[in-house]
């Protein structure tokens, strides 16, 4: 009995994969809509005949009356491309009565970059109710904080997501108040029993080419609705454009439509106009501008929004302005470098008919870019930037190019404007830093001691460091003035020349550079900058693989494939796959702590404030011991009675002095590494057997044994065979790192189950057929 119940199961399955098959290759029939937020009975009708919505279905902050549920006709929705989030919904017991048909949410595009299904905080919704959903294609599942929600844990939710991680399951009504499934494994509420599909109609989720076969990206087709991959041709036949890999109905922003030599629509860059830019749909406007006929505005006034990491995205293939480029109130630009490839502002529109470039109060504006940039016509206007430094300002004089202009004066960029809240000029040090020591996730860096006579302006050290895969940074690159940038930050107080840098991510190139931190006083203004280096992490074990994927063949055998692991922290070198046999009541599903990321830099302490300059005195001890005022009288009674001897010892007095008080110097910067220790891997104990006390006594770690398949880690898929049929297996995948001892991660693991010998021959049947 137990077999023809599996039988008959598997057949609906089957039923519904060619449903589905079906339903992929009538897009012709289907009516398609557009992503719709829905906050009236209204909006919910204007989606009821819709049976694919291109984008996402929001449900929010809504109250259904009793009257509204009564009068209510079911959408016809079988897919969301997007996401579907119903959010603070009232009067709603099951989102049945909404979407009885959904049967595929494809996440093409995800809220917050992560979920294809979120309820939240709905209080009356009682069952999910998806009964036909059968696939969140990409994306997780997110359902929490509904108090009256049951039937969360009666769902597979592995069959619909495809992992064991892609859910969240909390703070939903306790499973012991709730009703059971009774007769059925897996169920949404009582009576209605959750279908399996078959694991090989997932892959039919993915985006399709005309004869239907799967790809996981449209590659030299171009992509229809976000799901279906068609030909350029079969684009142009439905009257729409295809443009960057999409067939769209219009152009993107600064672009414009043309014919092209065969009569088909297509879009052409047009990058003409006046641009300013306050936000990223400014910028996005810019998107793929090389030349731009006309002038650009940069203000970027708003500073808590993170813009800096998008200009080089939008700005940079920027190579010429023809008009005039303004700089004007932007605290969050420290450096002009996004503008990477511009190399001529023309002049041929000028700020009050004179200036061509207008660079105004910026506050933490300190660099300019780093090449040259002709200016054909026209002069500067560069004031109130008080952290760039003047010597940059005229450093562009060669750039102007108009004979009439001459050179760079008071009037064009002051002094008094520019730079006054920095050190500049000579008095900028180069600081030598090394790195000393490092392990997976920690690094020493040292600096050479400052020189005892500016040593007291010192308050500290500043590192910046961030992830560098390819070794082309500069100090610029992606620096947020008001700070959170794609910069680390981390400040030591104190003179001590040694410091560790923590939470790196493992087997990772990063880039770095150190700054002092120095009291600006009238007597003495130093500061030093090192340069851009770089160093590496060592690997460590790595994060479960992301997510296990399973096939059933026949009875004897079972497909798995996976994803790497989010967090390889080394080169993967090899899988270790194991399976066992569990019973109906085995199914588990895995806690997974994702890795915490270190903190964002934050702002960089300013003079103001950050200290108090009445504390610091400045020393003259050692000006009036050596430099006393004398009358001429004096001294050349003094130079009478000084013989050669005399002469001799206070020169030698002097110099011990000055070694004296370098050595002190020295000694208080210098405290040496051993109060900045690494931590490196205990070594393996000699003894295969070796007890927790032995570890302690020999400071060493055990040897680890993993027991199961070793898989290349360049492969991601592996044949189990010799299974039996109709049993349930829980099939379990860890991915190990080249270069470490106990190098091997945490498992994920999944359940499966093969077919029956029933179903098997029904398949070959067909296939043979």
């Amino acid at each position: 009995m137990k077999k023809m119940n599996s039988l008959l199961r598997w057949l609906l399955m089957l039923a519904i994969h060619f449903s589905m098959t079906t339903f992929t290759t009538n897009m012709a029939a289907e009516n398609i809509c557009k992503a719709i937020t829905i906050r009236s009975i209204e909006d919910f009708n204007r989606m009821q005949n819709c049976t694919i919505v291109v984008g996402n279905v929001s449900i929010a902050e809504f109250y259904f009356t009793k009257d509204m549920l009564k009068t209510l006709t079911a959408a016809n929705v079988k897919e969301i491309t997007d996401y579907l989030l119903v959010y603070r919904v009232n009067g709603l017991d099951s989102l049945e009565r909404l979407f009885p048909k959904l049967e595929t949410i494809r996440g093409a595009d995800l809220l917050f970059d992560r979920y294809a299904l979120v309820l939240y905080e709905n209080r009356d919704l009682q069952n999910i109710g998806l009964t036909s959903l059968k696939h969140v294609v990409d994306g997780t599942v997110r359902i929490a904080a509904n108090p009256n929600l049951c039937f969360t844990d009666t769902i597979n939710w592995i069959s619909i997501t495809g992992s064991a991680t892609s859910f969240v399951l909390k703070n939903n009504k306790s499973p012991n108040y709730c009703p059971t499934c009774l007769k059925d494994k897996h169920c949404w509420s009582i009576g209605k029993p959750q279908q399996q599909p078959l694991p090989s109609a997932r892959k039919k989720c993915r985006s399709l080419l005309g004869d239907q076969h799967c790809v996981d990206s449209c590659t030299v087709f171009v992509k229809l609705n976000k799901r279906e991959c068609i030909t350029p041709r079969s684009c142009h036949k439905l009257g729409l454009i295809p443009f960057e890999g999409v067939c769209r109905e219009s152009c993107p922003p600064n672009h414009q439509e043309e014919n092209d030599a065969q009569g088909f629509r297509t879009c052409k860059v047009n990058c003409t106009g006046n641009f300013v830019v306050n936000n990223e749909s400014d910028l996005k406007s810019l998107t793929d501008c090389e030349i731009i006929n006309g002038s650009l505005t940069l203000e970027l006034f708003d500073k808590k929004t993170k813009l800096i990491s998008h200009l080089e995205k939008f700005l940079g293939n920027i190579r010429e302005i023809t008009g005039y480029l303004k700089i004007l109130r932007s605290p969050q630009v420290m450096s002009l470098n996004f503008l990477k490839k511009l190399h001529v502002i023309g002049g041929e529109q000028l700020i009050d008919k004179k200036y061509a470039l207008y660079v105004v109060d910026n506050y933490h504006l300190e660099d300019l870019w780093q090449q040259k940039v002709a200016i054909l016509k026209g002069r500067v206007f560069i004031h109130l930037n008080s952290r760039l430094c003047y010597e940059k300002i005229l450093q562009m004089q060669p750039q102007l190019k108009d004979t009439s202009v001459g050179n760079i004066t008071i009037s064009d960029a002051s002094r008094h404007s520019n730079g006054e809240r920095v050190i500049c000029g000579n008095n900028v040090h180069e600081l030598n830093a090394t790195v000393e020591d490092y392990n997976s996730n920690s690094v020493r860096i040292k600096v050479n001691p400052m020189p005892a006579e500016d040593k007291h302006v010192l308050i500290g050290y500043i590192y910046y460091y961030k992830i560098a895969p390819v070794r082309n940074v500069t100090m610029y690159d992606g620096r947020h003035g008001c700070g959170y940038d794609d910069w680390h930050m981390d400040f030591s107080a104190g003179k001590n020349v040694r410091h560790i840098l923590t939470d790196l991510r493992p087997y990772t190139q990063y880039a770095y550079f150190v700054k002092t931190l120095t009291v600006t006083d009238y007597h003495n203004q130093v500061d030093a900058y090192s340069k851009v280096q770089y160093f590496s992490t060592l690997p460590t074990k790595p994060s479960p693989p992301a997510k296990i994927f399973h096939r059933p063949l026949n009875a004897q055998e079972i497909e798995v494939y996976w994803w790497p692991p989010r967090y390889p922290n080394g080169a993967i070198k090899y899988y270790i796959l194991t399976f066992e046999a569990v019973n109906e009541n085995g199914y588990s599903s895995n806690c997974q702590c994702s890795n915490v990321l270190p903190e964002e830099s934050g702002p960089t302490p300013t003079d103001e404030g950050y200290y108090n300059r009445e504390q610091l005195t400045y020393s003259e001890a050692l000006s009036n011991f050596i430099y006393v005022p004398v009358s001429a009288k004096e001294l050349e009674s003094r130079s009478k009675e000084r013989n050669s001897t005399a002469l001799v010892r206070e020169k030698e007095d002097f110099e011990k002095y000055q070694h004296e008080k370098e050595e002190e110097s020295l000694r208080e910067q210098d405290t040496g590494s051993g109060q900045f220790l690494i931590p490196k891997p205990k070594p393996i104990c000699q003894n295969p057997k070796a007890t927790i006390q032995f570890q302690k006594e020999n400071l060493c770690q055990a040897r680890e044994y993993y027991e199961g398949k070793k898989i290349p880690g360049n492969q991601h898929s592996y044949k189990i065979t010799d299974l039996q049929e109709e049993v349930i297996y829980r099939i379990s995948l860890r991915a190990c790192v080249d270069g470490l001892e106990n190098n091997c991660g945490p498992a994920i693991s999944i359940l499966a189950e093969t077919f029956s010998k029933g179903v098997e021959r029904f398949l070959q049947g067909i296939k043979e057929n």
